[in-house]
């Protein structure tokens, strides 16, 4: 496990431990349910906790049409009002799967096959800053930052033009992101 992964990791169980406030007394949903769409999230659906006020986390499984991922995040909506900016921090990774289809469907050639698209998944890790639109039974939420993507690129050897690889190369990008999602919050 990368010290990013274990330091994200420390952070939650952290936030986890720390002594809620009673959810009878001031009246917020705790738990909910969560559902976006972004870039490199793809769609996520998650159970969303808020142990304390302004800390909400979330775990969940996604899709990105090539396989199916896990996703887990910490956000911060510091002002308590039903219109609030916030900031978060998630990381997420889609096992390899087969990138073909979607080629095929954006060149519109049902014969396209590439090697470099048959086992394509990555690792990721975004920080967003956003805006939050209700707190005690729904939010809507508009989010963008940077992610860093982390894959491997199989099938780039080619011995007949002269390219050879021992092992496949790891490639690490730093993009823009962003995410658009719903929180419903179910019960105490």
């Amino acid at each position: 496990m990368s010290n990013g992964r274990a330091a994200f990791l420390a952070v939650v169980l952290a936030t986890m431990t720390v002594a809620t406030r009673d959810a009878a007394a001031d009246h917020v949903r705790r738990f909910g349910v969560m559902t976006d769409l972004g870039v490199p999230d793809g769609g996520v659906a998650s159970l969303v906790y808020r142990p304390v006020g302004p800390i909400r986390l979330n775990a969940g499984i996604g899709s990105n049409l090539i396989s199916t991922g896990l996703r887990a995040g910490v956000t911060i909506v510091p002002l308590p009002w039903w219109f609030s900016p916030s900031v978060s921090l998630d990381v997420g990774r889609y096992p390899e799967g087969d990138a073909n289809m979607i080629a095929r469907i954006a060149l519109q050639d049902p014969t396209y096959s590439s090697a470099m698209l048959d086992r394509v998944g990555y690792d990721y890790v975004d920080a967003h800053v956003g805006f939050e639109f209700g707190r005690a039974w729904a939010t809507f939420y508009i989010h963008g930052g940077v992610s860093r993507t982390t894959g491997l690129i199989h099938g780039l050897s080619d011995p007949q033009k002269g390219v050879t690889f021992t092992e496949d190369p790891r490639v690490t990008s730093w993009t823009p992101s962003v995410r658009v999602g719903l929180i419903v919050y179910a019960f105490n």
